[in-house]
């Protein structure tokens, strides 16, 4: 996936545009440090105002690419300090005990995770004589 960063590109619009191409998976954009307390929730937020040293640019996003290396990228190219999360149910977990596995990898796990299983219908039961 192609992902254009520019003075106004918007938080959800760079997120829309993720959730597109990974489906179970999240960006979220954070002021500083990553934590919580430092979370963007307005979409409507301009990455260009959050980023430490802003540059415009466009990033390619490969399936295959490693978390860790995603959000390092966003850091060093743009300023703009990333975190991936994966759905697991109703709840988004952050990934960083396994930012080594790859967009996919991890898209798989959480799409597994969140597919229902067919109940087993019981098989024929006969009373035994």
């Amino acid at each position: 996936m192609k992902l254009t960063i520019n003075d106004t590109t918007t938080i959800s619009q760079a997120q829309e545009a993720f959730h597109e191409a990974f489906p179970f998976l999240k960006l979220e954009f954070f002021h500083g440090e990553v934590n919580a307390a430092n979370r963007i929730a307005s979409g409507d937020t301009l990455l260009s105002s959050v980023a430490s040293r802003f540059t415009p640019g466009e990033m390619i996003i490969h399936s295959n690419e490693k978390v860790s290396t995603l959000e390092r990228i966003m850091q060093e190219r743009f300023g703009i300090n990333a975190q991936v999360l994966r759905k697991s149910g109703k709840v988004w977990l952050v990934t960083s005990t396994t930012d080594d596995l790859s967009l996919s990898e991890q898209n798989k796990i959480a799409q597994e995770m969140n597919t229902k299983v067919p109940a087993a219908e019981p098989g024929d039961i006969h009373e035994q004589e």
